[in-house]
């Protein structure tokens, strides 16, 4: 029975040391993977230039310069406004061009990420934008009505955030409003929602829901921004995160 016991003894001595040596490695493994510059990088996606005349390494920095100080991103493009409406035989988008302005900067502490501030942001959509108009957003009810979508309350606050996979990186704006005005009759009405888009190498990605909604509380209108917008920094080129 003495031997019977000091073997079951030791056995239970043997599998206690066996847990904690895979418990110090793991332990040891994430602290690893929690210290190296990838995943420094991939939660804190900060903002990139391209220098002038350089060539830039695929996947790489060589050619990238990282600024500390404001530069301001000037942006034009096309962009689907998508609403709930339900217009006869077509479909609720219109096609709307719009322009921004926003700064951007990186803060001094390398493990924070990027952040931006929204100062313009503007669509203007009509037939003669695109080849459709028929989101018609409460109050501009009528398809085919011009109508514009205008920001308010600037500045907005932005910052950079990771997306699934290291190739992914996103400029939340968080809660913002915007207006939409008919200028056929002067009304007007007040949107609220988020806004996410993709940052690609020199635009912007609107993805539709994903990239968030607004909604007019009264009407329970709705509409989803979907489309490229491209960015142009005035000193550099070709805006990114990495």
């Amino acid at each position: 029975m003495l031997r019977a016991g000091s073997a079951t003894a030791r056995e239970e001595r043997d599998r206690t040391m066996l847990r904690r040596s895979l418990l110090a490695l793991l332990c040891a493994s994430a602290l690893c993977v929690l210290g190296s510059p990838a995943a420094a990088q991939a939660s804190a996606p900060r903002w990139f230039v391209k220098e002038a005349g350089a060539f830039v390494q695929i996947g790489g920095l060589t050619g990238l310069a990282e600024f500390m100080s404001s530069e301001t991103l000037q942006g034009l493009g096309v962009l689907e406004v998508i609403s709930n409406a339900t217009p006869l035989h077509l479909k609720p988008i219109s096609d709307c061009e719009t322009k921004e302005r926003q700064s951007i900067e990186d803060p001094p502490e390398l493990s924070l990420p990027g952040t931006g501030a929204m100062e313009e942001f503007e669509l203007l959509c009509e037939k003669e934008t695109g080849s459709l108009n028929a989101a018609a957003p409460y109050p501009c009810t009528t398809v085919g009505e011009q109508f514009e979508v205008r920001g308010v309350g600037f500045t907005w606050p932005a910052k950079l955030e990771p997306g699934s996979s290291a190739s992914k990186s996103f400029e939340n704006f968080g809660a913002v409003s915007l207006e939409v005005f008919c200028p056929r009759t002067k009304e007007h009405a007040i949107y609220l929602g988020s806004m996410k888009p993709q940052m690609l190498i020199g635009k912007l990605r609107f993805l539709g829901a994903e990239s968030g909604e607004f909604e007019e509380p009264k009407s329970g209108m709705h509409f989803s921004l979907k489309g490229t917008e491209f960015l142009a920094p005035v000193k550099y080129q070709n805006v990114r995160a990495k």
